[in-house]
């Protein structure tokens, strides 16, 4: 018998989860809200809903109950800080994803950083203040070099690096000023020399009783979340530094695996980092069944610090893990306690993925600016070769997926596979070129690291 699953969310990380559903046996039909256009190209999603009205978890959860969904998820933060999956749970629809507890980890950086002193997680020095000014205080009395990071829910925009003092007062009352409640608190943290990593782990901190805790993880993967690039080709095909890198965003690229997260690198993350968070949760009593991606910055000899804590899949470094297992199974099988210990899933190549965003245009300025130009046709999704993966993001399709069109800032990424680093940057780049439209932007220079 196969389930209707409820997929909650509408950029490339929902997508590369619906296709994945839509491939299980066990699932019958998926009601994906909100969706994007990528929907219409799936046969088991429920197409004609309305979704306009959804705007809460309540809301979700009536339509599962007139859809009879048995199982959801969500990669969308702000719902589980609002306590979707407890609110799933009570309502006796099994949910994959951390109830509100849980998620405070991500939704208040502040909690974050001391339940990791507490259980003895590396990280970076920081201070905790609620006013610009003690925060001022704080930085002209510290070495420079500092991150200001607003505390709560920020999109993935709150961290704010400044080079010395004066940048740092800067810092502080721009997000003051931009971030409202989300900065009532301050995170002010040493910055931390080193090459960022991303680590995803499936975790049940609490199964049926019987059953054994779950830690389940998937391999390393590196991503970008700069707009601009850190390096350029020259004429001669070298690379040269570029210099400014622009503001930060949800992501730009991400790839798997990177060769300095070697089988020592991976060791030390999970003795050093996901094991004490993993038991700090369960001897807090935190019950937490979901996803856990932990963003890490790896110095040169191998040591990983916590750069902070998210709870659900990353995006786009989860668009690059493999799906060489029946995700429906695995989730189940968390939630239930009854999965082996291993690997999520096994990446066999090199994979690397470049998002295509809405850039600046006709004197408009580009993502992650909010104010980027969309409503865009969109060309050359029929010319992209079948070994590359397409993801939709902020597109939509006002005729069931014959024309599409620009309606977000993340528009689309483009995923490819090879042994070769070089091959499969090569082949992502070449299909990035076959898609059109008027502000298409991306990030060339990712996996620079890796010699491609």
């Amino acid at each position: 018998m196969s389930d209707t699953v409820m997929l909650i969310g509408s950029g490339t990380r929902e997508h590369k989860m619906a296709k994945a559903l839509n491939a299980s046996p066990h699932v019958g039909k998926i009601i994906w809200a909100p969706g994007n256009a990528g929907a219409y190209s799936l046969d088991k999603v429920v197409k004609g809903l309305d979704y306009n009205q959804l705007k809460n978890p309540g809301d979700y959860l009536a339509l599962a109950k007139e859809a009879g969904v048995q199982f959801a998820t969500t990669g969308m933060e702000q719902y589980l800080f609002q306590g979707m999956a407890d609110t799933f749970r009570d309502n006796g629809i099994r949910f994959f994803g951390p109830g509100i507890i849980g998620a405070e980890l991500e939704r208040q950086k502040a909690i974050a950083k001391c339940y990791l002193t507490e259980w003895g997680v590396p990280t970076a020095d920081f201070g905790i203040f609620a006013s610009a000014e003690k925060a001022g205080t704080h930085v002209f009395s510290e070495p420079p070099d500092k991150y200001v990071k607003v505390s709560g829910p920020a999109l993935g925009k709150g961290a704010l690096h400044a080079r010395n003092s004066t940048e740092a007062m800067a810092a502080i009352y721009r997000a003051k000023k931009e971030f409202g409640d989300s900065a009532k608190l301050l995170v002010i943290e040493d910055t931390m020399l080193g090459t960022e990593a991303s680590d995803h782990v499936f975790m049940n901190t609490r199964p049926p009783e019987g059953r054994n805790p779950v830690l389940l993880r998937q391999k390393l993967s590196k991503d970008y979340k700069r707009v601009g690039e850190i390096y350029r080709k020259d004429a001669a095909g070298g690379m040269v530094a570029k210099g400014d890198v622009g503001d930060q965003t949800g992501g730009m690229a991400a790839y798997s695996v990177p060769s300095f997260c070697t089988e020592e690198v991976s060791r030390n993350v999970h003795d050093r980092i996901l094991l004490p968070i993993f038991s700090g949760l369960m001897d807090r009593g935190i019950e937490y069944c979901g996803v856990m991606y932990t963003a890490l910055m790896i110095d040169n000899r191998g040591n990983p610090r916590v750069v902070e804590i998210n709870v659900r899949p990353g995006s786009p470094e989860s668009e690059v893990s493999d799906d060489g297992k029946d995700v429906y199974e695995v989730m189940n099988g968390v939630i239930d306690g009854t999965i082996e210990p291993g690997d999520a899933g096994l990446v066999k190549k090199f994979t690397i993925g470049i998002v295509l965003v809405s850039g600046p245009v006709d004197g408009r300025p580009g993502y992650p600016d909010p104010n980027y130009k969309k409503g865009y046709p969109i060309e050359g999704l029929d010319e992209i070769d079948e070994d590359v993966g397409v993801l939709l993001g902020g597109v939509m399709s006002p005729d069931g997926g014959k024309t599409h069109i620009t309606s977000g800032g993340r528009v689309m990424m483009l995923v490819a596979s090879d042994e070769d680093p070089k091959k499969a940057k090569a082949k992502v780049l070449a299909n990035a070129e076959s898609v059109r439209y008027p502000n298409k932007y991306y990030r060339d220079d990712v996996a620079y690291e890796e010699g491609a």
